[in-house]
């Protein structure tokens, strides 16, 4: 991947998924999520923790996509539906994201199970912010599966 483009980040404008989730994937390599750690360097401080899994774990975009215990929740059951690999978790959330892509080969539809996932994870984040709604690996899984169908049909 990252010897097709110059940069890692260009990558996702090449995906088989809706212009939305392009720019957050855009967003997410450039770590220009505003994620708790992006808040607090702009001195704005929520100070909770995690949503998705209630521990006391800070959220930056490295435990958000990689290391919460929803986000595995969630990817287990997507590995079961799409046959995807594993995630590759590294010291970064770019290096993980690369490593997560290039895991699944040149396979478009394997890239769009993953790039639905990242964002349906975003999203039912931003709604247990914003919207005070409980997040439900279950519910959550179905929201990928309908979203990356959506995508497989454009393929």
């Amino acid at each position: 991947m990252a010897g097709k483009t110059r940069s890692p980040s260009l990558f996702c404008w090449k995906l088989k998924v809706r212009p939305t989730v392009k720019i957050f994937l855009h967003l997410l390599f450039n770590n220009r999520l505003l994620t708790q750690q992006q808040l607090q360097r702009r001195h704005v401080s929520l100070g909770n923790p995690c949503v998705l899994c209630s521990a006391q774990a800070f959220e930056d975009s490295l435990h958000l996509f990689f290391q919460c215990p929803f986000i595995n929740g969630v990817w287990n059951a997507v590995r079961q539906l799409s046959n995807a690999p594993s995630l590759v978790v590294t010291h970064s959330v770019q290096q993980s994201l690369v490593s997560s892509f290039l895991a699944c080969g040149s396979d478009n539809r394997l890239q769009a199970w993953l790039a639905v996932s990242l964002w349906c994870v975003w999203t039912e984040r931003n709604n247990s912010i914003f919207r005070h709604t409980a997040c439900s690996t279950a519910a959550t899984v179905a929201r990928i599966s309908q979203e990356a169908m959506a995508c497989l049909r454009l393929l």
